[in-house]
């Protein structure tokens, strides 16, 4: 899902904050929302910015103090209320660290409401920065226009997140045999929401054991190939035009 809104009007800077909004209130910037308004976006008193918490809405507001390396914004008016949107979530395993800021990018882009990652059988990575996880989300908010965050989870297991699902569990979608029931209209009607398998298995577990490879053995010449390397050459047969 594409979060559309009219920018006419609106300032062309958004930024996400905890704190309530409402009319003629007073939000303090972080360092680093502080930091970017002043040294990246060369922002001062008087400027515009929208604001929005996931609660309120999206409000107008402007700098109203630069002091030190921190500011203080006076909220003004909404300018779009706040809506319920799609709750879809995403069990993911992660992967290398660019392909999880990749996704931690595009996810709030389609309107995903949380992000759980999941360690199954085969997931390689041990371990996820849950905070740079959901600073790329955060980013990815304010760019996007939508007027949530998405809920960033600590990773767990995946047979803990199948059994602690708080509702019906997902229809897995599989990638070979696409059947009746994996059509996106019978996942609509399901509250569980839809899973969809990689190329292997999600669990798939060995039930016999593996069978022993195969011994290299290295060649070692025997008596017959020394007596080849040791045997003095032949000489060459003389053609049939130069024999008398």
């Amino acid at each position: 899902m594409v979060h559309e809104f009219d920018m006419t009007g609106s300032p062309r800077i958004r930024l996400y904050v905890d704190a309530p909004l409402a009319a003629d209130a007073t939000v303090a910037a972080t360092t680093d929302q502080a930091h970017y308004l002043r040294r990246v976006m060369r922002r001062g008193p008087g400027d515009a910015v929208a604001l929005f918490n996931g609660r309120d809405g999206e409000w107008r507001a402007v700098i109203a103090e630069v002091a030190g390396k921190g500011c203080v914004m006076s909220v003004e008016s909404r300018m779009r209320p706040q809506a319920p949107g799609p709750d879809p979530w995403l069990l993911f395993a992660p992967v290398k660290r660019q392909g999880v800021d990749f996704l931690a990018r595009k996810a709030p882009e389609l309107g995903v409401a949380r992000l759980q990652p999941v360690f199954t059988h085969r997931t390689a990575v041990s371990r996820v920065n849950v905070a740079r996880l959901r600073a790329n989300a955060v980013e990815a908010a304010e760019q996007c226009g939508r007027l949530d965050v998405p809920e960033v989870r600590d990773p767990m297991p995946l047979d803990a997140a199948l059994e602690n699902w708080p509702r019906a569990p997902p229809p897995v979608l599989g990638r070979r045999n696409r059947r009746r029931r994996d059509s996106p209209s019978f996942c609509r009607r399901h509250d569980g929401g839809a899973a969809d398998r990689p190329r292997g298995r999600f669990f798939r577990r060995r039930t016999r054991a593996p069978s022993r490879p195969r011994r290299r053995h290295r060649h070692r010449p025997g008596p017959a190939h020394l007596a080849r390397r040791h045997r003095r050459p032949r000489r060459p047969r003389p053609l049939a035009s130069h024999r008398r």
